[in-house]
C-alpha cells in the first residue's frame, strides 16, 4: 500500500527573504510503499487485557479523547507482535483511520512536546510514542508515528550546534510575534510552509540526503496487517515521571505507567524508564522521589500513582533492554552538549576546569555530534560520564539546550543515575576515552 506523509523537514539553503543560507524548518510531502502482510504472520508476544484506567484526577477533555479513540477504547487489550524477527504495536485500526485521526499529516504540534518538557506541565505531560503508552490509556495531540520521531530529532540536531538558545525556534519560517506562548507551542506556524512551495535556493544537498535517509527509515517501521497499521517497536517498560509542583498549589506528581521504551531523546531528566524485569527499582525509585510525608516543606504536597497492569509475555527478550547504558548515554550527551556551550558562551569561564578536561568535553561533544536516534547511530558515553560530570559540576549545571531544566536538582539527580550505573556495569576491555572508537548501542 502507497501512503503518503507530511514530514518534518531541516535544510540549510536560502528562502526567498533572506541574503544567506540559513536553517530551514518547514514540511514537506514524502510517499512509500508500506508492505502488507497478513496477521496470522505476526505471532502475538506480549499481552496486556486490562489498559483502560479512569478515576477522578482524569479531566472532562481527557474522558472525550479516551472516547473519540476508539482502537484504545474499553476492552481493547495492548499487544505487541513479531514479525520477520522484528516487534511491532499497533498505532491505528486502518490507514484510513489513521489519516482521518491526522496521523500522517500537520507533523507540528500544536503544544510542546517530544524531548522538551512544558515549564507548566499537566499531569501526564511527557507524551509517549504513538500507540506506546500501554497504561493508562493516553491520548497525545500532534503525537504522530512518523513525524514526532523526527521533528524531535531535526530539533535536536540544531539545538546541540546552539551556544545562546534553541536555534530551532529561530529557524526559518520564522515563529509569529506572539512570545513563548505555551499552549499553542513554537511550530504549529511551520505547518503550512511546504518546502516544494517555498522557492528555497542553494539547498545543501547531504542535509536533503540525511533527511530522506530518516525518512525511509521511519517508514520502513511501518506494517500493513489485514488492514491495520502496526510500526516497528521498542520493548515495554516502566517510566517514572515526577512533575513538580508548586508552592501551595497542585502537588507534585509521582507516576509509573507502562509504555514502550522511548524512541529518542528525553530531554526531562527527571523522567526514568527501567525494564519490565526491574520492576523493584522502578518502585523503589518513585518511593524515593514520593520520600516521608513528614520531610515535605511547607506549601508542598505530592501524590503518587501506580498504573502498572498485569501482563503476559511469550518472549523472555522483552523484559529487558538496556536501559541503564541508554541514561549514561542520556546523561553524556547533555553534559557534553551543555558543558561546550557554556564554555562557548562564557570564554573567561574556562579557567575553572583544566586543560585535559577541556578537551574531554570537546571530544564528548564531537561524539555527540554524530549522533541520530531516528537512524539507530549512538555513543557509549561510559568513559566520558565520571569526567564529565566533574566539568559539568563544576561549571554550576548550566541548562539551556537540552530540555528547557535549569534547576541544579536535576542535573544532579541524573548524575547520580548514571554514575551509579557505570559503577554497576559489567567489566570489560575499555580503550582510553579519547581514542576510542565508539559504535551504536
Amino acid at each position: 500500500m502507497k501512503i503518503s506523509f507530511q514530514l518534518p523537514l531541516l535544510v540549510r539553503g536560502r528562502p526567498r527573504t533572506s541574503r544567506n543560507v540559513t536553517d530551514v524548518f518547514c514540511t514537506t510531502t514524502f510517499t512509500s510503499e508500506i508492505e502488507e502482510v497478513s496477521l496470522r504472520e505476526m505471532d502475538i508476544v506480549f499481552e496486556v487485557r486490562e489498559r483502560l484506567h479512569i478515576t477522578g484526577r482524569l479531566s472532562p477533555a481527557q474522558r472525550e479523547e479516551l472516547k473519540k479513540y476508539k482502537a484504545f477504547g474499553k476492552g481493547e487489550p495492548f499487544r505487541l507482535r513479531t514479525c520477520a524477527g522484528a516487534t511491532y504495536r499497533r498505532i491505528a485500526v486502518s490507514a484510513s483511520e489513521a489519516i482521518k485521526r491526522g496521523l500522517f499529516s500537520t507533523p507540528f504540534d500544536d503544544r510542546i512536546s517530544g524531548r522538551l518538557a512544558e515549564p507548566h506541565q499537566q499531569r501526564h505531560g511527557w507524551p509517549t510514542d504513538c500507540g506506546g503508552d500501554i497504561s493508562p490509556i493516553q491520548v497525545q495531540s500532534g503525537n504522530k508515528p512518523l513525524a514526532r520521531a523526527l521533528t524531535d530529532e531535526f530539533e535536536w540536531r540544531l539545538d546541540r550546534q546552539s551556544i545562546h538558545g534553541l536555534k530551532s525556534k529561530t529557524a526559518w519560517p520564522r515563529p509569529p510575534l506572539r512570545g513563548n506562548d505555551y499552549s499553542k507551542g513554537w511550530h504549529t506556524h511551520r505547518n503550512a510552509i511546504n518546502f516544494a512551495e517555498a522557492g528555497i535556493q542553494d539547498v545543501v544537498a547531504e542535509d536533503l540526503d540525511l533527511a530522506f535517509a530518516m525518512y525511509e527509515s521511519q517508514a520502513r517501521k511501518l506494517l500493513i496487517a489485514d488492514g491495520e497499521v502496526w510500526m516497528k517497536t521498542r520493548p515495554p517498560a516502566y517510566r517514572v515521571q515526577f512533575i513538580p509542583g508548586t508552592f501551595r498549589s497542585s502537588p507534585s506528581w509521582i507516576d509509573i505507567s507502562m509504555v514502550t521504551a522511548p524512541e529518542g531523546y528525553v530531554g526531562d531528566l527527571l523522567t526514568q524508564h527501567f525494564s519490565l524485569r526491574d520492576a523493584d527499582e522502578a518502585t523503589e525509585t518513585a518511593r524515593q522521589l514520593y520520600g516521608n510525608e513528614a520531610d515535605w516543606g511547607e506549601g508542598f504536597t505530592k501524590e503518587f500513582s501506580d498504573f502498572r497492569k498485569p501482563y503476559e509475555c511469550a518472549d523472555e527478550t522483552l523484559l529487558d533492554y538496556d536501559y541503564q547504558q541508554e541514561e549514561i548515554n542520556r546523561f553524556g550527551y547533555t553534559a557534553a552538549v551543555e558543558s561546550w556551550a557554556y564554555l562557548k558562551r562564557n570564554p573567561e569561564k574556562a579557567e575553572r576546569l583544566n586543560a585535559q578536561q577541556i578537551a574531554l568535553i570537546e571530544a564528548a561533544y564531537n561524539d555527540v555530534a554524530q549522533v541520530n536516534h531516528v537512524l539507530g547511530i549512538h555513543q557509549d558515553m561510559t568513559d566520558y560520564v565520571p569526567a564529565l560530570e566533574e566539568a559539568w559540576k563544576r561549571l554550576g549545571h548550566r541548562q539551556t539546550l537540552t530540555g528547557l531544566q535549569g534547576i541544579q536538582w536535576h542535573a544532579e539527580t541524573a548524575a547520580e543515575r548514571a554514575l551509579r550505573y557505570v559503577e554497576n556495569a559489567p567489566i570489560s576491555l575499555k580503550l582510553p576515552p579519547l581514542t576510542s572508537q565508539r559504535s551504536g548501542i
